[in-house]
């Protein structure tokens, strides 16, 4: 079954997705497209100023700041200075200036870090999680949890490993162009507040998100889990799967 609006959002929903949803209770959809942007919490802390455009055509320089124990904002820095500070106190997160990339490959090394202008690969466990990440171009969240409950604006996101952007808000302040949520439950629960395209194709990828902003589309459409068993790809409290406009079709 496919659900198309000519004016606003496609949603894309298998026969064998659609079958499993309606065996779920009445109150279970799947995901929400909202026709207005919601802003991002009042006190949101901020680490440089909010871009909305694509940002290929230049690279500023990364700058990595952190939380202390106090929950204290420690000031950004360079990347390559801040590596160097912490040499042989944290090993797993190293910096390549060619592509501004950091990378954070032991467990919750980047837990609690504040990111600008940085691409981020997330490979270890919880190695992101509650980070700040601000005008990046591209992060991939490997690892379990790696982006946990994280703050994200990017052009391009994939979560690709279990729980990977669970609970994560995403797209406040950048727009992302496309989500990709391949992991079990890796956008689970996740709030995306403006997107192009949006790609769920994990068991229970996008159960329980908040998808507002849509320009595209979203794809709902994965398999049952390593043990076969199926949970609705989107959906879920408080998740709803609704196109910004009413259908003029279906087919």
């Amino acid at each position: 079954m496919n659900a198309t609006t000519t004016t606003g959002a496609t949603v894309n929903i298998t026969a064998s997705a659609a079958a499993a949803m309606e065996e779920v209770d009445d109150d279970l959809d799947a995901g929400l497209l909202a026709s207005t942007y919601i802003a991002a919490p009042s006190g949101t802390p901020s680490v440089a100023d909010s871009r909305n455009t694509p940002k290929s055509s230049g690279i500023a320089t990364c700058k990595i700041g952190y939380y202390d124990y106090n929950d204290a904002l420690r000031p950004p820095i360079p990347a390559e200075h801040f590596i160097r500070d912490i040499a042989g106190q944290h090993d797993g997160i190293t910096f390549d200036a060619d592509t501004n990339t950091v990378t954070c490959t032991a467990e919750q090394i980047c837990s609690k870090f504040t990111f600008a202008y940085c691409n981020l690969h997330c490979a270890g466990t919880a190695s992101c999680a509650h980070a700040w990440i601000e005008d990046a171009i591209q992060v991939d969240c490997t690892g379990v949890d790696s982006c946990h409950g994280t703050h994200i604006d990017a052009e391009q996101i994939a979560c690709t490993e279990e729980r990977s952007c669970q609970d994560a808000t995403l797209g406040a302040e950048q727009f992302i162009y496309t989500l990709e949520c391949t992991g079990h439950e890796s956008c689970s629960w996740a709030h995306v507040l403006q997107v192009d395209e949006v790609q769920c194709t994990g068991p229970a990828a996008c159960y329980g998100a908040y998808l507002s902003g849509v320009e595209k589309s979203v794809t709902c459409q994965s398999t049952g889990d390593e043990f076969g068993y199926y949970s609705p790809t989107c959906g879920g409290i408080p998740g709803l799967l609704k196109p910004m406009k009413t259908p003029t079709g279906l087919r």
